[in-house]
């Protein structure tokens, strides 16, 4: 088939065209894909640590990494609070390398099996002026345990809280029970709440 100069320039731009459009859909899906935040992860300020001590030694640790994977609240009311975190296990540190790199054993949190904690949050009820209470299930390493936490608004603006709850490492198997540390662990948080 012979085509003529305007046919073949026509043809051309035809080509040009969806080759452009092809290009610009492209490059849309590649900018939404890395423009767009992962929703499973609100960042905030803020830290969990813990402490356990026996006759020899005072632990002080802390989660480098964690984030809200969900977090609802109506307005500045705590009591309608609702969220998700996840901690990263094996973002564990303490002040000594070797406690460090025992805490990431199997026999603690055994954490080339078990990447990620989970603790849910709901109930929240006020105390008193700046005081609450929270139900807290703590899923980890296939088991899960329900907690009661005290928390205090520290700051207004931005609404940032501090509290605690005892977690049983005897019952995730955090270590033996000839540590000479309680069962029960003291986990502390502080953070800036994502409203």
């Amino acid at each position: 088939m012979k085509m003529n100069l305007s046919q073949f320039l026509t043809l051309i731009t035809v080509v040009f065209l969806i080759a452009a459009c092809a290009s610009k859909n492209s490059m849309s899906e590649s900018n939404a894909k890395s423009a767009e935040p992962n929703s499973n992860q609100i960042k905030t300020n803020g830290q969990i640590t813990f402490e356990a001590a026996n006759d020899r030694y005072q632990a002080k640790g802390k989660f480098d990494d964690w984030h809200f994977q969900d977090f609802k609240m109506t307005k500045d009311n705590l009591e309608t609070l609702k969220a998700n975190i996840e901690v990263s296990l094996s973002s564990v540190t303490e002040k000594s390398p070797q406690l460090t790199a025992h805490l990431k054993a199997p026999d603690f949190f055994h954490v080339s099996k078990y990447s990620r904690a989970n603790i849910e949050i709901a109930n929240v009820v006020k105390v008193s002026d700046k005081n609450y209470t929270a139900d807290m299930k703590l899923s980890m390493k296939g088991l899960s345990q329900k907690l009661e936490s005290e928390f205090e608004v520290i700051s207004e603006s931005p609404l940032t809280v501090k509290g605690s709850a005892k977690i049983d490492r005897m019952l995730f198997g955090l270590g033996g029970s000839d540590l000479g540390v309680p069962d029960f662990v003291k986990v502390n948080y502080q953070t800036e709440l994502p409203i």
